[in-house]
């Protein structure tokens, strides 16, 4: 009995212990698969309607199809790496395809994290100083382009420093991991590059945070001076309810055309803006009954651009909260290294928690929908239109 058990010990492969290793990272793998079969066709319907249905472009389309493209690539490219990773976690032999790969990986989630930031930095300008100089679709595909090459300079040492690293296992196999070639395991090259990784994204995470608290904040200061407006004057003229309607309108339309068309620091906005509204009362009421469309054009104006900014701090908020976890698991490798203890748990939930910033890949089509009415009749269309072909 005792030969018996000695054989059976011996005979064990090398394969036998990676299908052992993959059963162990089976729910990461499930995790995986699930985020690239939502993720492929969401992505892939919001190209079709920015590029093809949606003819009038602007900076905020542009970045938006920017990241779409990204995230699509992140799904059927990076992904599906992982994946083939995972299942090959002792029997991958290609460094090549290590390489290529694990730089494709960095070079995606860079590039998605720096137009995330310069969609929301143009965002920023908009609304905090709209009477500036706004970026144009030009200036937008440079700034597309230069956040390209930034990426490819950063992922560029990952395809220096990846490759085949040897694990030694029992019944005296050797395993073949996709990771930090063992060239540079002992050296300084791979703790210094993954730090400033992690730095990159924490510092997105703080920029994000920074430019949109600037932005709430601004959003705040106008609604109070509006309310205060309404307040101040809302007992000046009892004429009849209809008037003093139409005035909170005019309000509300006189601040977004003054934001549009003159510039001037806040406190002398404020106190131009109050004069003007008090000394040409009657003259407004007179020009909107008689300009009807010009209002409600101006009006769809202003409901365009807090959509739109909606749907960045949407995009930014499930950024940030997708790269918390990311961020945690790394800061947590650094600081226990060399304590760590691998069994089956940590082996199935440690790959989820350092792949949840691929959320962020594939839940912006979902944002779409829930807050741009346009994208949803856009979507309508599109599969109105592959129904009518099949």
């Amino acid at each position: 009995m005792h030969g018996n058990l000695s054989d059976s010990v011996l005979s064990v492969t090398l394969e036998d212990l990676n299908d052992a290793e993959t059963i162990q990272r089976l729910a990461p793998i499930i995790y995986l698969s699930f985020l690239t079969l939502v993720g492929t066709p969401g992505n892939l319907l919001v190209i079709a309607v920015y590029t093809w249905t949606i003819k009038r472009r602007t900076t905020h389309r542009l970045f938006i199809t920017a990241l779409a493209v990204t995230d699509f690539l992140v799904c059927t490219v990076a992904v599906p790496f992982e994946i083939i990773q995972m299942t090959h976690q002792l029997t991958f032999y290609s460094e090549w395809a290590c390489k290529i790969f694990r730089s494709i990986n960095v070079l995606l989630a860079l590039l998605s994290s720096f137009i995330l930031i310069a969609l929301s930095a143009d965002r920023t300008r908009r609304v905090i100083q709209p009477l500036k100089l706004q970026m144009t679709i030009r200036q937008a595909i440079w700034c597309i382009f230069l956040v390209t090459l930034l990426a490819f300079v950063f992922a560029f040492p990952e395809a220096v420093i990846s490759g085949i690293s040897l694990e030694k296992l029992e019944n005296n196999l050797t395993g073949y991991d996709c990771s930090f070639s063992d060239r540079y395991k002992d050296q300084a090259y791979t703790t210094v590059y993954s730090s400033t990784l992690l730095a990159i994204y924490i510092g997105c995470i703080f920029a994000l945070i920074v430019m949109y608290s600037i932005i709430g904040r601004q959003v705040l200061s106008h609604v109070h001076f509006r309310s205060t407006f309404i307040r101040q004057n809302g007992t000046d003229n009892h004429s009849t309810a209809s008037t003093n309607k139409l005035d909170r309108n005019e309000i509300k339309l006189s601040l977004e055309e003054t934001c549009d068309s003159i510039d001037m620091d806040e406190d002398e906005f404020r106190s131009k803006q109050l004069s003007e509204l008090k000394s040409s009362r009657e003259n407004t009421i007179k020009r909107h009954a008689k300009s009807p469309d010009k209002r409600h054009g101006a009006m769809r104006q202003e409901n365009s651009s807090k959509k739109v900014t909606k749907i960045a701090f949407a995009i930014s908020f499930c950024f940030i909260l997708s790269y918390v976890p990311y961020v945690a698991v790394k800061l947590n490798a650094s600081i226990a290294s060399g304590h760590f203890t691998s069994n089956a748990t940590t082996k199935a939930i440690f790959p989820i928690l350092g792949r949840t910033f691929i959320i962020n890949n594939i839940v912006n089509p979902i944002i779409y929908g829930f807050l741009d009415q346009k994208f949803r009749q856009k979507c309508k269309i599109i599969f109105r239109h592959l129904t009518c072909r099949m």
